[in-house]
């Protein structure tokens, strides 16, 4: 998580938008993630 996306965690609340993009490839278990950590 955050593979150089600092500026975006620094924000925090982008920081489910950041997971989102990582999991790109995983649309499902990336939603359901995010919903988790929100």
């Amino acid at each position: 998580m955050g593979m150089g996306n600092p500026i975006k965690l620094d924000i925090g609340g982008v920081r489910t938008f950041v997971l989102y993009l990582d999991t790109e490839g995983f649309e499902s278990v990336g939603k359901s993630n995010v919903y988790d950590e929100r």
